[in-house]
Parts: C-alpha cells; sequence; structure tokens
C-alpha cells in the first residue's frame, strides 16, 4: 500500500483560503465534461500560453470547481467563476498543475501495482 494516500491539497487565496485538490469525484467531473483528463490539461495549456478563448477559460473554471468541491459541496461553476481574477490566472495554472501532479499517482500508476505477467 502506498505510504501517503490522502494529499491534502494545494493552498489558494480565493474569496478565502481553499485548497485544490482532484479527488476521484473531480476526475469524474472532467472527465465527464471534456471525454479524458489529458483533453482537459491540453486545453489548460492553452490558458498558459495566454490563448483566453470561451473554451479554454471553461476548462480552467471547470479544474478549479472540480478541485475545490471536495471542500464545499454548495460550490458550482459560476460561483467559482466570481471568486477568480484575470490577475491570478497564471498563478491558478500553476495551482491546477501541481494540485493534479500531487492528487496523481506517480507516473500516471500506483507504485506498488503488479508489473505485466
Amino acid at each position: 500500500m502506498p505510504d501517503n494516500i490522502a494529499f491534502e491539497g494545494i493552498e489558494v487565496k480565493l474569496d478565502k483560503i481553499r485548497h485544490i485538490r482532484y479527488t476521484f469525484a473531480s476526475m469524474r467531473i472532467i472527465i465527464k465534461k471534456y471525454g479524458s483528463l489529458q483533453k482537459a490539461l491540453s486545453m489548460l495549456e492553452q490558458v498558459k500560453i495566454g490563448d483566453l478563448t470561451e473554451e479554454t477559460l471553461d476548462v480552467l473554471s471547470t479544474l478549479i470547481y472540480a478541485g475545490l468541491v471536495h471542500e464545499d459541496e454548495e460550490l458550482n461553476q459560476v460561483k467559482v467563476e466570481n471568486m477568480i481574477d484575470f490577475r491570478g490566472i497564471a498563478a491558478l495554472v500553476n495551482v491546477i498543475t501541481t494540485a493534479m501532479s500531487g492528487s496523481l499517482p506517480d507516473g500516471g500508476e500506483e507504485k506498488n501495482a503488479p508489473g505485466p505477467a
């Protein structure tokens, strides 16, 4: 079993101090909307280079919402969008990336998963 199965998340100050963390439920939200995590993260890269379109802003707010919903089930995407200031977009992209890395198993696989038969 992995040594540390729980990830506390990354602290971010929005309307108050919150913690972005990607849970199983978060991943379901993202995959249901975009078809795959890879597609959502690819679109996030567009935000990182300043390509702000309706589609890329939607993925940004969805990823933030999905990362916060574990703390507050009363949140919705509109409430989250109203917490975001454009000055903080670059920092939020970094927080999402860091939180996603901390939430996923190392290398995309469980460390102790059995190898191929």
